[in-house]
């Protein structure tokens, strides 16, 4: 949302879409905004890194998501370009059941 106000992008679209194939979810976020400079497209999952340090970006957005999808919802968090924008994948599995013993 902040990139699309700072580009000052005429009709700015923020799309939503899920899928669900053999039991993994795939939710996409995706923008009209121009997409991932190359060259920090595989530091932006990283802590502390931020294209926001001048209005108080901690650059911790980005990795405790990578965090929490990874760690808490057994999924993983894909970053790339399409044709329009950035698209943010996120794919999460099914979680393995707990046998209960008695």
């Amino acid at each position: 949302e902040d990139i699309l106000m700072e580009k000052k992008i005429k009709n700015p679209t923020i799309t939503l879409s899920t899928e669900c194939q053999k039991e993994i979810l795939t939710l996409k976020i995706e923008d009209n905004a121009g997409g991932i400079p190359e060259n920090i497209k595989e530091k932006i999952f990283d802590p502390y890194f931020s294209t926001k340090m001048e209005k108080d970006g901690t650059g911790l957005g980005l990795y405790m998501s990578k965090i929490i999808i990874e760690k808490h919802c057994n999924g993983n968090i894909y970053a790339n370009n399409g044709k329009n924008g950035a698209i943010f994948t996120m794919k999460f599995k099914p979680k393995p059941k707990k046998e209960i013993s008695e």
